[in-house]
């Protein structure tokens, strides 16, 4: 499926699969999170914090999959531990889902996750192999925004 695929149900989705490496089992485990979109970068929010086990895996083994229905992409993540950064996501979080529904699911606030996504889907020019036997496929060439030179 194209990228093109993927940006517009990251736009469009409340709700999207992420897939991680078990860090003890080397397992795929996959689970439905909650995400926010906002000028290419996808900030998730782990519901029990630093505690949550797919953050867990996904510090160790920092590549994700990412799906939306049948759009899916594999990107690498960056922990974010910033009190002021992790604090700007819950607002983001808020603003989407809502107080009361952030409040009712969300139990601890020390992390978040940046998704490096807006380079895999605007990708430098060249090829670009994923590295998941699902995913090997080459992206096709595309200029990449001015501030990816």
């Amino acid at each position: 499926m194209p990228k093109e695929a993927l940006r517009d149900r990251l736009a469009r989705y409340r709700q999207i699969t992420i897939s991680v490496t078990g860090r003890k089992s080397g397992r795929i485990i996959s689970i439905p999170v909650w995400f926010v979109l906002e000028d290419g970068k996808l900030y998730l929010l782990p519901v029990k914090g630093s505690e949550t086990q797919w953050y867990k895996n996904a510090v160790k083994n920092p590549r994700i999959s990412v799906a939306a229905r049948d759009a899916n992409g594999e990107f690498k993540i960056v922990p974010i531990s910033d009190s002021a950064q992790v604090s700007a996501v819950v607002e983001k979080f808020r603003g989407k889902y809502g107080v009361s529904d952030v409040k009712k699911y969300y139990s601890w606030f020390d992390v978040a996750v940046l998704v490096q996504v807006e380079a895999a889907l605007w990708p430098l020019p060249g090829p670009r192999m994923y590295a998941s036997s699902v995913q090997a496929e080459t992206v096709a060439s595309v200029p990449a925004p001015a501030r990816f030179h």
